[in-house]
């Protein structure tokens, strides 16, 4: 796995040491000892200018229990401020049609609770995209991956916690109603744009200390999605599973973290 991880990061470094620049239609080629491509450069550089990030992922920090949707490749910078994800097609696909509605969006919205995606990129035949870190830190907390299709979800994995796990420890995140009708805003965005299995992921140091976001944003409803919801309904074996259609998806994530997440607090 560092194999790849090191394929990656010495490839994002043409970005800055580049001595041949090619543009095509949907992608900039950057040329040095290697290349790699920069899919919608230009958009997300406007993104990385709008928020004041500048991408550097030289160094980084990987945990091999830490997985993306489908056990994707995940790894962060050392720093904690970029995670770095390996996509597949249709993520891929899913990326590119929604990045115009997605980019206004972020760009427009006061307060979004949505993954900033800063970049999107191949080498070596390996698609990637790199994003903040919603968590900002991994020392000392908890980590839990909501997704509220099953509040007896447990964890296997001690390092990322599941929705019973959240709920054994009576946990609430006090907020405000402006914030729930931000997250809410965000959430009615995905079903608009035909997307579920997202996640709500929430980093908790000393028991109150929060930093959560919305991540796991660029899977469709699409055709094998609909097959495999149709077999979770004929098959018991397999009612657990998260894939549904993004308005039931929306309806039963919305009620868990209203529910089991955040707690309102009244003036």
């Amino acid at each position: 796995m560092h194999e790849k991880i090191n394929l990656i990061v010495n490839s994002f470094k043409i970005l800055k040491t580049y001595t041949e620049k090619i543009k095509h239609k949907n992608y900039v080629e950057y040329k040095n000892v290697g290349s790699i491509f920069s899919y919608n450069d230009r958009k997300f550089r406007k993104i990385q200018n709008f928020f004041k990030y500048t991408l550097d992922i030289s160094t980084y920090f990987y945990n091999p229990l830490i997985k993306g949707n489908n056990s994707s490749l995940i790894f962060y910078t050392s720093d904690f401020v970029y995670t770095i994800k390996v996509i597949n097609k249709n993520e891929f696909n899913t990326l590119n049609f929604i990045l115009d509605d997605y980019y206004n969006y972020i760009i427009n919205t006061n307060y979004s609770f949505l993954v900033k995606i800063l970049g999107c990129y191949e080498a070596h035949n390996i698609k990637f995209i790199v994003m903040e870190n919603k968590l900002k830190v991994f020392e000392n907390i908890q980590i839990f991956d909501i997704k509220g299709f099953n509040i007896m979800r447990e964890s296997k994995n001690k390092f990322i916690k599941k929705e019973k796990d959240w709920i054994k420890i009576n946990a609430k995140i006090k907020t405000n109603e402006l914030i729930l009708k931000c997250l809410e805003k965000d959430l009615l965005f995905l079903k608009k744009k035909n997307i579920m299995d997202y996640s709500l992921i929430i980093g908790m140091k000393d028991n109150k200390n929060f930093n959560f976001g919305i991540i796991d944003i660029l899977t469709t409803y699409n055709i094998t999605k609909r097959i495999e919801f149709i077999y979770n309904l004929i098959c018991l074996c397999t009612r657990k599973k998260s894939c549904t259609n993004p308005e039931r998806y929306f309806e039963r994530f919305n009620k868990m973290v209203s529910e089991y997440v955040f707690k309102l607090e009244t003036s």
